[in-house]
Parts: structure tokens; sequence; C-alpha cells
């Protein structure tokens, strides 16, 4: 297990996923971590109540920057209301609340379990999700 954590952990790092900028994004996100210093903005194109594609852009840890990644592969594609969902399964995953079942998260965004029990590692996981959903709120 510790090996495939690394691996999705790495790759994320090394290929950030949707890191580009969008023009015009219907909704942006921004949140940082005064304590590190990590930075995350994340802009949506949105249609029809689909988020149809993400931009991510940052800088930070190799935790904020790999779940930063994760997290915009895991809501392209997704309703605005599964957006929502998501963002409180993982909240949920990481310890931070309680849902009754995990069910609509990607096994790799359930990777990052292995953050539960470490608060300053579960701030920088959740930059990324928490900066959606303020806006989304």
């Amino acid at each position: 297990m510790q090996d495939i954590l690394k691996e999705v952990l790495l790759d994320h790092v090394k290929s950030p996923k949707n890191k580009k900028e969008l023009d015009n994004p219907d909704l942006s996100g921004h949140s940082n971590n005064p304590v590190c210093g990590d930075v995350v903005k994340v802009d949506l194109q949105i249609d029809n109540d689909t988020v149809v594609d993400v931009s991510i852009s940052g800088q930070g840890c190799a935790v904020s920057q790999a779940s930063m990644s994760i997290f915009g592969e895991e809501i392209k594609g997704s309703s605005l209301k599964d957006v929502k969902k998501k963002i409180e399964q993982f909240k949920s995953l990481l310890g931070t609340n309680e849902v009754e079942e995990i069910t609509i998260l990607s096994e790799e965004a359930r990777v990052l379990k292995f953050l539960e029990g470490n608060p300053s590692k579960i701030r920088c996981a959740l930059l990324s999700w928490s900066a959606i959903e303020e806006v989304l709120e």
C-alpha cells in the first residue's frame, strides 16, 4: 500500500493535472495556509450545472499540490451537487466531519486518508477543496 501511495502522490506532484489557466472561469476559489505558506487557486468552467473544465495553480508542499491535482481530476465532469458531496466526503475521509458513508470519491482521493490524524497536513490537503466549497456556499 505504501508504494501505491507514494506512486500516486509523486505522479500528481511531478505532473499536476489541470495546471493551466482558464479564460473567463465561471467560479474561482482561492485558499492559503498562513502557517506553512501554501497557496492554491482553483478556477471552474461550468455548463448546465456541470464542471466541464478545471484550472489549478498554486505553490506549497507536496501534500497540498498532490491534493490540488487530485481534486481537479475528482470534480471534472461532476455536477455542482456532486462536487459538494465529494468535498463533504473528502473532509469525512480525513476525519474533519462526519458523513454516513463515502460513496462517490475516487480511489485516488481515498489514498489521502493516510493523512487522518495529522492536523497540519490535513489543512494542506483541504486547501483546494475548501477554496471551492467556500464559493459554492
